[in-house]
Order: C-alpha cells, then sequence, then structure tokens
C-alpha cells in the first residue's frame, strides 16, 4: 500500500518516510519518523516497525505530497 520512500503522516500528526514493507500487513511498514507530533523535527530519523509494540498505536493517517518533506526540512 505504501511503497518506499512515501511521505506519510501518521495519527499522531508526525510525518515519515516509508522505509521498507512488511509483507505480512501492507498498512503497518517500517517507517522512518522526521517530526514530532509538535511539528518539531527530529534531530535524526526515528526508525519504528508500525507492526511492532514500539509504534505505540502509531498508524499511517494519509500520504503526503512529496514536498511536505521539504517543508519539514526546513522547520
Amino acid at each position: 500500500v505504501y511503497p518506499v520512500g512515501s511521505v506519510v503522516e501518521l495519527n499522531n500528526k508526525e510525518v515519515a518516510v516509508v522505509y521498507e514493507p512488511n509483507p505480512d500487513n501492507s498498512r503497518k511498514p517500517v517507517i522512518g519518523i522526521l517530526t514530532q507530533s509538535n511539528g518539531s523535527q527530529r534531530a535524526a530519523p526515528f526508525v519504528c516497525n508500525l507492526a511492532s509494540s514500539e509504534a505505540e498505536g502509531r498508524e499511517v493517517a494519509r500520504i503526503l505530497e512529496p514536498d511536505k518533506v521539504s517543508d519539514v526540512e526546513r522547520s
């Protein structure tokens, strides 16, 4: 469902990039979270497997346009 490199917004308003698909559940890929829920940029992406307990309820809410990444990088 989410190709590698897709920019997504999570249900908690964090912005992430899809790193690798999950063959067992295409709606729960491995992602790199770029921002915190308040919109501030992380020092480094937080790699998170949405299918694991480390996801803490995070889910992909929607796919963002690729130009949103440059907006995040400028913040």
